[in-house]
């Protein structure tokens, strides 16, 4: 039987009077892999912010490896959870790339100390992992959106937690760097990390057939398996009716 790591217990959240999460529940087991899904504004985002302590949780409760996330300081929550950010800005830093993977060993430093060898060591060992040992020399502003998003993964990775959040990994990826992503979401899922990822599209979820937490209007409408849980009925319901399906599992768009 799965440990549960992650426990989501009645979130929610208001940007002043405005709600965007409300009485969100979610349980995560070690080794799982979960794609949450909504459409825009859905609270996609704002839920990994309170899961990564980027926003201060009022209402509700998150447990990691059941400790309070609010009792955790970011040093210790940064020993559990590493958090792929949207590359929106990324490739805008004038960085070279081994420079910026070697951040990732920051939550083992101590206070005022910088990488040592064996830090890189660790850099050099990933990048090997995720094929990038040929740009670690290169200016993250002369990269790819493919390179890119494989860079953030490979920080999150040298950041060794047994946790990893990732939003919208693949966005303004072509296909071939879609399907590499989703292809090495399920591979470290395999090596015993938890994944949990948002996406703009049913069919990553639906493809993987991981569990999913689809929200509208900042609550939890529907959780299972993707390919049992993402009916026709529940697609239409949550983006419109301009959908349907493609050998009874995967999502076409009706023109």
């Amino acid at each position: 039987m799965q440990k549960q790591q992650i426990q989501v217990n009645n979130l929610s959240f208001s940007y002043g009077d405005k709600s965007v999460l409300k009485n969100c529940s979610l349980n995560v087991d070690k080794g799982s892999i979960v794609s949450v899904l909504g459409v825009n504004g859905a609270g996609k985002t704002t839920l990994f912010n309170c899961l990564t302590k980027n926003l201060k949780i009022k209402n509700g409760i998150v447990i990691y490896n059941n400790h309070d996330i609010n009792a955790l300081s970011y040093k210790e929550l940064s020993k559990i959870v590493s958090f792929v950010a949207q590359l929106s800005s990324l490739g805008e830093n004038d960085c070279i790339v081994r420079d910026y993977l070697v951040e990732g060993r920051t939550p083992y430093l101590k206070l005022f100390s910088t990488p040592a060898k064996k830090d890189y060591l660790v850099v050099e060992e990933y990048a090997n992992l995720m094929g990038i040992q040929n740009i670690l020399n290169s200016n993250l502003m002369h990269l790819s959106g493919g390179q890119l998003q494989l860079v953030a993964i490979t920080r999150a990775l040298i950041q060794e937690t047994p946790i990893i959040i990732m939003d919208e990994p693949m966005s303004a990826l072509d296909l071939g760097n879609q399907a590499a992503i989703l292809r090495l979401i399920k591979d470290l899922s395999k090596l015993g990390k938890t994944i949990i990822f948002t996406t703009h599209n049913p069919n990553h979820a639906i493809a993987l057939n991981c569990d999913i937490c689809l929200l509208d209007a900042g609550q939890v409408v529907v959780s299972g398996k993707a390919k049992s849980a993402l009916t026709l009925e529940v697609i239409q319901k949550v983006y419109g009716d301009s959908f349907c399906m493609s050998n009874k599992e995967y999502i076409e768009i009706k023109i």
